[in-house]
């Protein structure tokens, strides 16, 4: 029987503190990024108190009290150089201490799932932390998530207070093909470390399926061919995750009940 106490990771910005009245105060203009989101962290001593009913709502549904003792680690892009207005801010707003602060080294300009995915191996090497100790981490992005689960097998919740965006300028909505190339590599290359060369996999797959091929006539042979290939497409990369990528299955419970809906739908 495991008797650790249980662990909670949190994001803090956009997850646990409102940070959108912030984000107007971000200096699109200055190439560093440490000085263009100065103002912005500066102020994050001043959010109001966090909206925790989210959280409340999760722990009642697995049977577990308030009053239970979790271990909390906070995993945050801010720079250390704001850690004591953070931890101020932290202690007078969450109802447990938190054990263990984990932020941005200063120069540190990393995109935020490789810098929390590096933050979480800390939190496991260093914080005497096992992922089976580890009741959730949760986060306002995605990726971040997925960067979790590529290292460690636990259970993730997305939860965005908001959906301004803090990381792209939004003056600049029109960005030059380098800089889509150059995003599209890094979206490239992080989904790869969760999915695997899962586009390699879906030729061999459909003909071990279809040895003989497949014949698609009408517009409905098409649409049906579409949703099942997709399914195709989530089934492989939870084969990939060794049956544990939460997204991938659920996807394919989707595209499964859509599949099913048209068959009835066209065969009335």
């Amino acid at each position: 029987m495991n008797t650790a106490r249980p662990v909670i990771i949190l994001d803090l910005d956009n997850c646990i503190a409102n940070d959108e009245w912030r984000i107007p105060f971000i200096d699109w203009n200055n190439q560093n990024r440490d000085e263009r989101y100065h103002v912005y962290h500066a102020l994050g001593g001043y959010d109001g108190a966090p909206d925790l009913d989210w959280l409340f709502a999760f722990l009642a549904g697995h049977s577990l009290k308030l009053e239970t003792e979790f271990r909390v680690f906070v995993l945050t892009a801010r720079a250390l150089r704001y850690r004591r207005a953070t931890e101020w801010w932290l202690k007078e707003h969450l109802p447990w201490p938190v054990e263990g602060l984990l932020m941005r080294n200063t120069g540190d300009n990393r995109h935020s799932a490789p810098l929390k995915r590096s933050q979480l191996q800390t939190l496991l090497e260093l914080h005497d932390v096992a992922p089976e100790d580890i009741l959730f981490a949760a986060d306002d992005r995605q990726e971040v998530l997925d960067a979790y689960r590529s290292v460690a097998d636990i259970p993730t919740m997305r939860y965005a207070i908001h959906d301004t965006d803090a990381y792209n300028d939004p003056r600049s909505a029109i960005r030059t093909p380098p800089e889509i190339l150059r995003a599209a590599a890094a979206t490239f290359e992080e989904r790869n470390k969760t999915y695997g060369q899962n586009y390699k996999q879906v030729g061999p797959t459909m003909m071990a399926l279809f040895p003989n091929g497949v014949e698609l006539r009408t517009a409905n042979d098409f649409t049906r061919w579409h949703m099942f290939e997709l399914l195709v497409v989530k089934m492989t990369p939870f084969a990939n995750s060794n049956l544990v990528h939460e997204d991938s299955i659920h996807d394919a419970g989707v595209y499964a009940a859509m599949i099913q809906s048209f068959n009835s739908e066209i065969n009335k």
